[in-house]
């Protein structure tokens, strides 16, 4: 990740950006490596766990519990750098799977010149805890898109 945010500041200050993360859980997976960096930030989650640990740690971000795909449909901002870190596998009460909806949305919340980073794990894991009948549907939808 540094040295994309370096190889980014190169081509645009990261200073003068306006970021927003999507899928932020508490940002301590990724936010916190641009959030100083960059000139605004904003942080949509939508997972209630999460929100008072986000606003905690970047109490200089605009946070909303929102869907984050859904937001993108409704919302007029623009932003010139974007992060989607979305849950592995299902999410959203099994409506969205990996990025695969947001793809068909993301064009509405960035500029012309935008910095879009998609974080994907390329090992995918199994959570014991999900049943197994969680894993056919994921990989029902994986085969479809």
């Amino acid at each position: 990740m540094e040295k994309l945010l370096q190889y980014i500041n190169n081509v645009r200050p990261l200073t003068s950006l306006k970021a927003l993360d999507t899928f932020s859980r508490a940002g301590e997976w990724a936010t916190y490596r641009f959030a100083s960096m960059v000139k605004t930030l904003e942080c949509w989650e939508y997972d209630s766990q999460h929100i008072e640990r986000l606003k905690r740690n970047f109490p200089n971000a605009i946070v909303r519990q929102v869907d984050s795909i859904q937001q993108m449909q409704q919302h007029s901002q623009r932003y010139d750098f974007v992060f989607i870190d979305n849950p592995q596998g299902l999410y959203c009460d099994n409506k969205y799977c990996e990025h695969f909806e947001i793809l068909g949305h993301i064009h509405r919340v960035v500029t012309d010149h935008c910095f879009v980073i998609f974080n994907c794990n390329n090992k995918p894991y199994v959570n014991p805890e999900k049943p197994i009948e969680y894993y056919n549907k994921w990989i029902e939808r994986r085969n479809i898109f």
